[in-house]
């Protein structure tokens, strides 16, 4: 009996531990699902508004037949729970990228982070898709006069095709106001791809889907002046394809903004690409990324690092595409000062300068600085004997990316050669700071105006 008790006992004891040893594991369970799900839900501040029923895809393979897009968008719907309500694509009938609106009534639809999740990997057996997030980006906005006069005909300011050898320069912004600009500059597209935009004349329109990428904001017309206006002093040839994807108000998405890289990237020739723009935190957006990295033979990527004053190269401070790792990518963050004293010859150092506090830094995500704030005067075509002009201030990497792009066409011009390695003579051709240890990639500055001598020299076969 009295055996009979002891065993009752243990018995007993052991059943209440195992239980509450099921109980422990089971709260485990519920509290790491519950921290799943917020980190899901939590919004980090410098992440953009991501939009809940829609996606962008990227047909993984080339030169499928629509007949096959539409069964693998059948494949996706029926595996995911949704269906596609509308299509949107880059104008082009045979583009892989393509917009998808959909109906995610479905109580089985898995959510759109999952989604995205699902598709953003390079492994050909998941769908034979990319997807990435459809969220809006707004530019900085610049406090001057609209520029929506329209005196200048966009015909007015186009570059014969036989223009001579010229540099290359497209410009993702807001387009450009021909108006301040009395000569032809603009890149002749017209003929480029007549299957797709057979009224091509100079760029395009990705707002309003036309051939007349005139500003109606202002930044983008701001970013060329800079660009210009050193060209010019060095009598740099060049021609601008102006690349509209932000609309009056300084606003865009990410879908236009693939439209725009992917139209680029069809051209047949070189080009120096300035990205005066960028979006936070979602580092898992390939399709851009993927645009870059496979256009490494003709596209030179300057890419403006962002104005939030924080490190990129922290963990949810990610600015993109600046923070993209593609080689043919160069990241332009911000400085402010002056000289201590004017550079020596043969010194690669300077001194007097410091990362501006706007400015984002990153001693990994951000390859150089150069000057944050501007002023400038623009001065519109006479209508009869009126001339107008513009007084500008501006501030910003948006303002600092432009002086690294006129730098490259620069270099280019002497010598032009694959981007990575231009990027690496665009780098050697510039300063270096103490102050912007551990703040920029190898403490590098281009201040404007001064060309350190020292020339980069790409290996030789035998090397």
């Amino acid at each position: 009996m009295k055996k009979d008790i002891v065993f009752l006992i243990a018995f007993i004891i052991t059943f209440f531990v195992s239980c509450t040893q099921d109980e422990m594991i089971y709260n485990e369970e519920i509290e790491e699902k519950g921290m799943i799900m917020n980190k899901k839900s939590r919004k980090h501040p410098l992440a953009p508004e991501i939009v809940r029923d829609q996606i962008v895809i990227q047909f993984k393979k080339q030169g499928l037949k629509e007949y096959q897009k539409e069964k693998i968008r059948g494949d996706v719907q029926n595996k995911y729970f949704f269906r596609i309500k509308k299509i949107e694509k880059c104008d082009c009938d045979d583009d892989r990228i393509e917009l998808w609106t959909m109906d995610i009534s479905d109580k089985y639809f898995i959510g759109i982070e999952d989604l995205v999740s699902e598709l953003s990997t390079d492994d050909d057996d998941d769908d034979d898709l990319n997807g990435d997030y459809q969220f809006s980006i707004t530019i900085q906005n610049v406090d001057e006069n609209v520029f929506d006069r329209d005196i200048t005909e966009i015909t007015d300011r186009v570059l014969p095709k036989n223009a001579g050898d010229r540099v290359n320069i497209a410009i993702i912004d807001t387009g450009i106001d021909y108006d301040y600009f009395s000569t032809p500059f603009l890149y002749n597209s017209s003929g480029d791809n007549p299957n797709c935009r057979p009224n091509e004349i100079a760029g395009w329109d990705f707002v309003n889907n036309d051939n007349d990428p005139r500003d109606d904001h202002a930044h983008g017309t701001l970013v060329y002046e800079i660009i210009r206006e050193i060209l010019a002093d060095k009598n740099v040839n060049h021609q601008i394809l102006p690349v509209k994807a932000f609309d009056r108000n300084g606003r865009s998405d990410y879908f236009k903004l693939t439209c725009a890289f992917k139209y680029i990237a069809s051209k047949q020739k070189p080009f120096l690409v300035n990205c005066s723009f960028g979006f936070y935190n979602l580092k898992n957006q390939n399709i851009i990324e993927n645009i870059i990295k496979d256009n490494s033979d003709k596209l030179l990527v300057m890419a403006s690092a962002g104005n939030e004053g924080v490190d990129t190269d922290a963990e949810g401070n990610e600015h993109f595409p600046s923070s993209y790792t593609a080689e043919n990518i160069l990241t332009v963050g911000g400085y402010t000062g002056d000289f201590y004293f004017s550079p020596q010859m043969g010194s690669q150092y300077v001194s007097g300068f410091d990362v501006a506090p706007e400015s984002n830094f990153g001693a990994n995500s951000i390859d150089v600085v150069s000057l944050f704030k501007h002023k400038m005067t623009l001065e519109a075509v006479k209508r009869g004997d009126t001339l107008h002009r513009i007084e500008a201030k501006v501030k910003g990497t948006s303002f600092a990316c432009p002086i690294v792009t006129a730098r490259a066409a620069r270099v280019y011009a002497k010598n032009p050669v694959l981007p990575f390695l231009l990027k690496n003579s665009v780098l050697g051709t510039c300063h270096k700071n103490v102050s912007l240890r551990n703040k920029i990639k190898n403490s590098k500055i281009l201040v404007k105006g001064y060309f350190f001598e020292a020339v980069y020299h790409p290996p030789t076969p035998t090397q």
